[in-house]
């Protein structure tokens, strides 16, 4: 076994699937070592493999863009992935990627990418790409980098991502647009500053406002999702929530009920800290975080209502 799921909780899902062995954390080594000793019938001697170290800039290799399963993304998306770095600086209590790729950005080289990205578009026929990194426009710029070298090259191909509200102008949005942006996803997750503050995040609602208007003034779609139950919601902040969304305009809102609360994040301990899970409680089957003060079904009823 490998991938994210698996690497969150490597132990509850090694025994709930029973298979041999997992690779906790990036494979791309550990896996071509495995089996080139499985197959002279040398196997490790636990059973959870975990990567001694982490990849970084030209050491992190082009994805397998397989045709077959290029095929079966094509068919039933029409987007393929492309990675442009690893790693996540922020504090988002509920998150998992600071545990699976680190807290501190790892970026692969700008032409490898835009390789990847012309390679797909020319030669395996994909119509729109999909940047995978948790958070597109990190704070150091590196993907100002990218997009630069899309535009010197005059690689114009759509693609979309996931985009944090903050640090954007309309010179960054047009150089953008420039290369291709049809549609992002921004990383809004709470709609009031109360919840916003109880994610950790670094920014506050009027900037999810300002930045869904500088998206639409350009004609980029943008879509939001919006958590209600954050850690500090109370009937008050849930109300100026749904008022918050109704008033955003030109955009789509996807609207949840609650946290999956996973293991170590900071949300488990708040958790634990709020009485909503005993400490060390199995986390496999989901658990849902809501404040402590909101009713579930009162939550409810107010959310129908209001959207």
């Amino acid at each position: 076994l490998g991938g994210s799921a698996y690497s969150i909780m490597p132990e509850a899902v090694l025994e709930a699937v029973g298979a041999d062995y997992g690779v906790v954390g990036e494979g791309e080594r550990i896996m071509v070592e495995f089996a080139a000793d499985a197959e002279r019938g040398v196997y490790p001697g636990q059973r959870i493999i975990r990567a001694a170290s982490q990849l970084c800039g030209s050491m992190i290799p082009r994805a397998s863009y397989d045709p077959a399963m290029l095929t079966y993304y094509l068919q039933n998306a029409n987007i393929v992935s492309v990675q442009t770095k690893r790693g996540c600086t922020h504090n988002c209590v509920y998150c998992s990627y600071p545990s699976l790729e680190g807290s501190s950005i790892r970026c692969r080289e700008p032409r490898e990418v835009v390789d990847d990205v012309e390679f797909l578009a020319q030669e395996r026929g994909a119509k729109m790409i999909f940047f995978i990194d948790s958070v597109f426009n990190d704070d150091a710029g590196h993907y100002r980098d990218v997009l630069q070298e899309m535009k010197r090259r005059g690689v114009c191909v759509p693609w979309t991502a996931f985009i944090k509200p903050e640090q954007l102008d309309d010179e960054t949005v047009l150089l953008m647009k420039d290369t291709g942006l049809k549609a992002v996803e921004l990383g809004s997750d709470a709609p009031s500053d109360a919840t916003l503050e109880g994610l950790g995040k670094s920014f506050r609602f009027r900037d999810v406002a300002a930045c869904t208007d500088l998206f639409a003034r350009h004609d980029i779609a943008t879509a939001h999702y919006f958590m209600f139950g954050c850690p500090g919601e109370t009937q008050a902040s849930v109300h100026e929530g749904i008022n918050n969304i109704v008033n955003l305009k030109k955009t789509v809102s996807f609207i949840f009920m609650g946290i999956r609360i996973l293991p170590a994040t900071a949300l488990e301990a708040v958790a634990v800290r709020d009485g909503v899970i005993v400490p060390g409680q199995d986390l496999f089957d989901p658990v849902y975080y809501i404040a402590p003060g909101i009713d579930r079904e009162w939550l409810e009823r107010v959310l129908t209502a209001g959207f």
